[in-house]
Formats: C-alpha cells, structure tokens, sequence
C-alpha cells in the first residue's frame, strides 16, 4: 500500500511539473488595439503555435497605454504604429531593436453626403481644411493612441488650429470602435486604420471619403522587451516570433490575411 501511494505521488509530482513547464511555453504580447480588432492575430497564433508549440497571450490597448505597459514589464513584446515612439522606447533601454513588421493605412470615412466636400485627389492639408472650415463635426479618438497620434500630426502639418472649445472638434476619448459609433452617430467624420472599418458592421451610410497610402500610411513595428530592463522577459520565446513574423513564412501568412477578400497588411 505504501508503494502504491508513493507511486501515486510521484506521478503527482512529474504531472503538476510538466504542467508547470508547459504553462511556461508563452509569451505576453503588449498590442495595439487595430491589429487584434482587425482579427489579424487571431489568424497568426494559432499558425505560430502550430510551428513551435508557443502559445501568445494578447493585452490590446492603445499604443500610449501598450506601451506604458510594456515599459512595465507586463509583456516580452509591443506591437504598436507610431514610429517616434517605439524609436524612444528602444532609445530609452526598454525595449531590444524595432523590426518593421507590416503596414497598412489609415482613411477619413464620414457621411455620403459628404458636406465638407473633400476628395482623395486633393492633399491631405486641403481635406482638413474643408473639414474645419465646413464646421461639420469630426470625432477624434483621444485616447494617446497610434491612431490618434497620427490626426494630431496630420492637424499640425496642415497648419489648421483647432480652438479649444471648438464645437466642431469632439474629443471621444474611445477606442477606435466606440469612435466609429459615434461618428455614424453624429453624421461626423473620423479617421481610422483602414482593417477596423473593414471589419466594422455598423456602416450605416458613411463612406471612405479620403485615402492616400503615401501620406498616411501607418506602419507597424514588433519589438523585443529588454530584459536587462524588465528581468522577466522571456527573451528566446519572444524572439522566436519575431524572427518567425519575420521570416519568408511569416510575411506570407501576414499577406495572406483578407477582410471580405480585400488584403490589408502588407510588407515590404
């Protein structure tokens, strides 16, 4: 009887074991929210986890709030769009080297009607003037996200002020879908990643009314936490889907993924 517990507790022991080590075989990815609502993610895990038998744990925020997570230490990677500061977060010491990983672009979708009257054979300047001086409503994300990041740019370089308390200009504070929702809502205009309109249901009569791939193209680099910064970092498996992401094969399957059989990640 004594052989036989102590058998039994053996296997108990090598069980619990295996258990523990498997559960160490993933990795926490730090995401913005574009790629995962896109649904990209969900199409390359599971292909990732075929091929080496890692599994990756997705945490989706804007890029601001991604990367404030990953500085820390609550991921091995960041996935974000907004090249400046992934470039200062390398620079800074948290994060290993930034790989280009894939791109896409971002548009101005508003009602069909369309009352500021904007057209994408015009500059992206001349567009955010009409807007402005329409006095239509444009929904902004303001949520620190890439997203966000990037209108706050195209503002800027179209030297158009926005005055504070201009009705106009209506601070959401959401994230890219609930932002979406309250344009349509609105009759208001936005900008979004080209993959969640896409993807969105709730179209209603809105349109992709501006679209430029050269003036906003929104690029996405895939970074390796530093784990001299963040002691946690599980470096070989976080490198491993990099390098994997990277790779011939991964570009494909990058390629490979379509919205209603329109591709929307490419790489260079």
């Amino acid at each position: 009887m004594k052989n036989i517990i102590n058998i039994i507790t053996s296997f108990m022991i090598l069980f619990t074991s295996q258990l523990s080590f498997a559960s160490e075989r993933y990795i926490t990815l730090q995401s913005t929210t574009s790629v995962r609502d896109s649904g990209l993610l969900s199409f390359i895990i599971p292909k990732f986890k075929e091929a080496s038998d890692i599994d990756v744990k997705v945490i989706a925020n804007g890029t601001g709030q991604a990367i404030r997570n990953a500085t820390d230490c609550n991921g091995d990677l960041l996935l974000v769009h907004s090249l400046k500061d992934e470039t200062n977060f390398v620079n800074q010491g948290y994060g290993i080297h930034r790989h280009k990983l894939m791109y896409n672009d971002f548009v101005i979708i508003g009602p069909s009607s369309n009352p500021a009257k904007i057209q994408s054979s015009e500059s992206i300047d001349l567009t955010l003037k009409k807007i402005a001086n329409s006095g239509n409503n444009f929904i902004s994300r303001s949520d620190d996200s890439g997203t966000h990041k990037k209108e706050i740019s195209l503002w800027n370089k179209s030297e158009v002020k926005i005055e504070k308390g201009a009705q106009w200009y209506i601070r959401a504070g959401q994230g890219m879908g609930a932002t979406l929702n309250i344009a349509i809502g609105m009759n208001a205009y936005t900008l979004t990643d080209r993959s969640t309109w896409l993807k969105f249901m709730n179209k209603a009569s809105h349109n992709i009314l501006y679209e430029s791939r050269v003036d906003l193209k929104n690029e996405y680099g895939i970074i390796v936490v530093n784990p001299q910064h963040c002691s946690n970092v599980k470096l070989d498996l976080a490198q491993e889907f990099v390098n994997w992401l990277i790779s011939d094969i991964g570009k494909e399957i990058i390629k490979s993924y379509n919205i209603n059989n329109t591709q929307v990640f490419f790489v260079d």
